[in-house]
């Protein structure tokens, strides 16, 4: 009996997927890239892309999916092969069409199927998104990754670090070493509560006011440490001029809460009207006076003899 090398190609009915992204901890609006790792399925029974179908089906929250990036099927690129659009915008539903690659030869079956796509992060609570792929209509694999942001809260003390002080304003930078990067933009959402934002969204801004409660919440962050950097002073009290440093640490499972405190100094009373800081300067101006008139009628009396 002689032994001869042939190619199987295995039939599964699953097939193992993998759905990864470049980050897990992120700031509203940053834009993340994740990338799908599949098998391409094998349709020996009927390698027909007229009568079958295979796509993957994403489906996220909180995220605006901006395109594929990148497509292979056995390291090939298949990028111009291949359809990618929202099936259901309202549900997050994006739908990658594969089956022209179905061909009538089933070659495709069994090759590693990896694609990339960017997203947007829409809200400032992270992200969930799931995919799922189908053969015709039948799940063939599933995952999912989720995504988390921090925030921080900042409470505006005076100098007993007890009575909370409302009014203070803000504007935040991110450091970068020793230096303050240029002043972020946020949306209030409610009093004292802001939302990372871009420039241009409507009602963004870059000074943050504190709430009648002496706080001042900020989201939609992610890692890296804040500098706030005060601006005005509630009214009666000065500056701040150090600001304070609020620092958020990566976390790629959980959402991170940070808490800060500032305190200001109370401007100094000044002096009643008659009380001896304003008497003591009064009574020398008027000695002052005095005598450069004595000075002026005896300079004058001399030039008249």
């Amino acid at each position: 009996m002689e032994s001869k090398d042939v190619s199987l190609i295995a039939k599964l009915d699953t097939y193992k997927v993998d759905k990864s992204a470049n980050d897990n901890f992120v700031a509203r609006g940053e834009e993340v890239i994740f990338t799908i790792t599949t098998v391409f399925p094998n349709f020996s029974e009927n390698p027909d892309s007229v009568k079958n179908t295979y796509k993957i089906v994403d489906t996220s929250t909180d995220l605006k999916i901006l395109g594929v990036e990148t497509a292979t099927v056995g390291g090939e690129n298949v990028l111009e092969e291949i359809t990618a659009s929202y099936t259901d915008e309202t549900k997050g539903e994006y739908t990658i069409d594969l089956s022209d690659l179905i061909g009538t030869e089933n070659i495709n079956s069994g090759k590693p199927v990896i694609i990339a796509y960017k997203a947007e992060v829409l809200t400032d609570a992270g992200y969930q998104n799931a995919v799922n792929t189908f053969k015709n209509d039948t799940v063939t694999g599933k995952d999912d990754e989720k995504g988390y942001t921090g925030d921080v809260t900042l409470t505006k003390y005076a100098e007993d670090k007890k009575t909370a002080l409302s009014g203070a304003e803000f504007k935040v930078g991110k450091k970068d070493g020793e230096t303050v990067g240029e002043a972020l933009y946020f949306v209030e959402t409610s009093k004292g509560n802001y939302k990372l934002a871009k420039a241009t969204e409507a009602g963004a801004t870059q000074t943050v006011v504190v709430a009648d409660d002496g706080t001042v919440k900020l989201t939609g962050l992610d890692e890296g440490t804040y500098h706030f950097i005060e601006t005005k002073a509630p009214e009666g009290y000065s500056i701040n001029k150090d600001g304070v440093d609020a620092t958020i640490e990566k976390n790629d499972e959980a959402h991170v809460s940070i808490k800060a405190e500032l305190t200001d100094t109370k401007l100094s009373s000044l002096p009643s009207t008659g009380g001896i800081g304003t008497t003591i300067f009064t009574i020398g101006g008027c000695l002052i006076m005095i005598v450069a008139a004595g000075l002026f009628f005896a300079s004058r009396r001399k030039s008249a003899k």
